[in-house]
């Protein structure tokens, strides 16, 4: 009796294989007719009227490094919807094409500071050294995580020509611009920067700035001890 349940229960599984493996093949060749391509996303980001939709293309084609997606992005960049000009300027600093600069840098009028910092990280992420001057105007932006990006991305660019302002930035008005330029020029290897970043480890007030100062130094071959202490 036992043999036999066992027996039944093995045939209702074979019987189960033997249909999933008949109705699987359909399903997945329907699957993948559904999967957009790359055209099929430049389609909607460029006439697409569902604002969703183009959002998604503009991050979509970020996966597609090639001319055709790079002057799909560069046209919509301009785009009415403001989250899709954000993604696109997302996608074209993931896909780095130095192509990209001249449609990038004129978004750096735009009163949104999210859009500015955006375009900032993703001029670095390109890394041409064609961009400096302009990185380095943005140091000195209105809003402190325009300022944070310009550093973040001069340091992607690593040119010695942006120390100079890197330096300024230690002492500017917001403790997290501090903090991330002291912590940028360790990564420099350049001697000049010592006698900064000592007078910031020895009288900023903030901890972190000190801190970010002392691992830079030590980085450089100054030895100091970590502060655990605000003063």
């Amino acid at each position: 009796m036992l043999q036999k349940k066992i027996n039944k229960s093995l045939l209702s599984k074979a019987i189960l294989i033997v249909i999933l493996l008949i109705l699987l093949p359909p399903f997945r060749l329907q699957a993948k007719k559904s999967q957009k391509t790359r055209d099929d996303y430049i389609k909607i980001l460029l006439y697409d009227e569902n604002i969703v939709k183009r959002r998604i293309a503009a991050l979509f084609l970020g996966n597609y490094p090639d001319n055709k997606s790079i002057n799909a992005l560069i046209e919509a960049i301009n785009d009415d919807d403001p989250v899709v000009r954000k993604n696109v300027i997302r996608s074209l600093g993931k896909i780095a094409n130095p192509n990209a600069i001249p449609s990038l840098i004129e978004q750096l009028d735009d009163e949104d500071s999210l859009v500015r910092s955006l375009v900032i990280r993703s001029l670095g992420r390109i890394k041409s050294p064609d961009t400096l001057r302009i990185i380095i105007k943005s140091l000195y932006d209105k809003n402190k995580n325009v300022r944070i990006s310009a550093i973040w991305a001069l340091l992607q660019i690593r040119d010695k020509r942006s120390i100079r302002g890197i330096i300024h930035k230690l002492f500017d008005k917001n403790s997290e611009v501090r903090a991330y330029a002291a912590d940028a020029l360790g990564y420099f290897n350049d001697k000049r920067v010592i006698k900064f970043l000592q007078h910031v480890y020895q009288h900023d007030k903030v901890l972190l700035v000190r801190q970010n100062a002392a691992l830079s130094l030590r980085k450089l071959g100054v030895d100091v001890s970590f502060p655990t202490e605000d003063k």
